[in-house]
């Protein structure tokens, strides 16, 4: 005998009109608020990025692309959006443990992982160098190397492994890696012959059974992170680098509670009240002896940094780096009488030409994270090269 159906208790008329008229005021009034002159982008530049600007009028070739620059202006300037967005971000990420943008990737205990084919392909090992890709690197850095040592500099390349090397256990389980290899293995052997590589993730790997190395919901290695990738980074080139003192051990620095707002999408999301992170930097024990100079009013151009030891008999140093060398600095001052770091990938090729050239420098430290070798090589930067190559 089939069971009888249930039929749903009535709404009374009262009850649906009550919805409707919530559903139309929620349409409604952040559209309203912004007509009020209540639009909501002061918190825009919490997700790393400038509120869309209003639209210039269309000209004759921009009308088609008008209506998505002005649906860009609406959607940063609307009343309560920051509420709005982070009701939305938290009901995905702590409701469905849903990642709410295609940029960030949600791994176990909602770690954070950076999203994008690029990323998914290192962390998963799907797409391999090609013989070419291989080449390329390959010429590029091996032209990079013998410049520097015409130079009178010691060339070194220090990989700063993703977070996704280094914690793979975090990683969804979707990511799971699908080839034993990954693109730095196989570039290891093809760079050998022409450049020291430093290769930290076995180091970070035996690091993080004591404390973070990388931010649980960033993308960057923490300071004891840091501290460990320049350690070993020194004993490489202590051999080679006269007057070069062995690294600052880990029990020479306490670590302090750092601001855990810094790398951390889920600030970003606006949800870093709700999905937490301890994080630490480290502080040394006794004075270092090293302070960051105005690199502008030392001649420099933009976006240069410039570390000075007050011992001037030690070595001199290069860093061409990404956001990873910028944790780098301070350890890599204790050992040299001046560091001058160049963010090489947002400066122009011939403008870090010069800046090497005319450091007078004993090392040349080039650090490059590990996912960049999904994309192209940084350009050759001696003297005739042609521009992007």
């Amino acid at each position: 005998m089939d069971a009888p159906e249930l039929a749903a208790a009535p709404r009374s008329p009262l009850a649906e009109r009550v919805l409707v008229v919530a559903f139309l005021l929620g349409l409604a009034l952040p559209g309203a608020g912004l007509l009020a002159g209540h639009g909501d982008r002061d918190d825009v530049g919490r997700e790393n990025r400038s509120a869309a600007p209003w639209p210039d009028a269309p000209g004759a070739e921009g009308v088609a692309r008008w209506p998505a620059a002005f649906s860009a202006w609406l959607d940063d300037s609307l009343a309560f959006r920051t509420a709005l967005v982070r009701l939305h971000n938290a009901l995905l990420v702590l409701g469905l443990d849903t990642s709410p943008t295609p940029r960030v990737l949600l791994g176990r205990d909602r770690w954070m992982f950076l999203g994008g084919e690029d990323h998914v392909d290192n962390a998963r090992r799907s797409r391999p160098l090609t013989a070419d890709e291989r080449a390329r690197w390959r010429d590029v850095l091996a032209a990079r190397a013998t410049w520097a040592r015409g130079l009178g500099m010691e060339p070194v390349l220090l990989v700063a492994p993703s977070k996704s090397s280094v914690y793979p256990e975090q990683l969804p389980a979707r990511l799971a890696p699908v080839a034993e290899r990954s693109r730095l293995d196989e570039l290891l052997d093809t760079l050998a012959p022409v450049i020291d590589v430093v290769d930290v993730r076995d180091a970070l790997r035996e690091a993080k059974a004591r404390e973070l190395v990388y931010y649980p919901l960033g993308s960057h290695w923490t300071g004891p992170g840091a501290h460990r990738a320049y350690e070993v980074l020194v004993e490489r080139l202590r051999p080679r680098v006269p007057g070069l003192g062995a690294p600052w051990p880990r029990d020479a620095f306490r670590a302090e509670p750092h601001d855990p707002r810094g790398d951390n999408w889920a600030t970003r999301l606006h949800i870093g009240d709700l999905v937490t992170q301890d994080t630490t930097t480290l502080v040394p024990l006794r004075a270092p002896g090293v302070r960051q100079l105005d690199a502008a009013a030392a001649g420099f151009p933009a976006r240069v940094q410039l570390w000075v030891n007050d011992d001037d008999t030690l070595p001199r140093a290069v860093l061409l780096h990404d956001s990873f060398g910028n944790a780098l600095l301070p350890f890599l001052a204790l050992h040299f009488s001046a560091v001058v770091a160049v963010p090489h990938r947002y400066v122009d090729p011939a403008v870090v030409r010069q800046v090497v050239e005319s450091s007078d420098a004993d090392v040349l430290v080039e650090e490059i994270v590990e996912y960049a070798f999904v994309r192209a090589p940084p350009p050759d930067l001696r003297p005739g090269a042609a521009p992007g190559s």
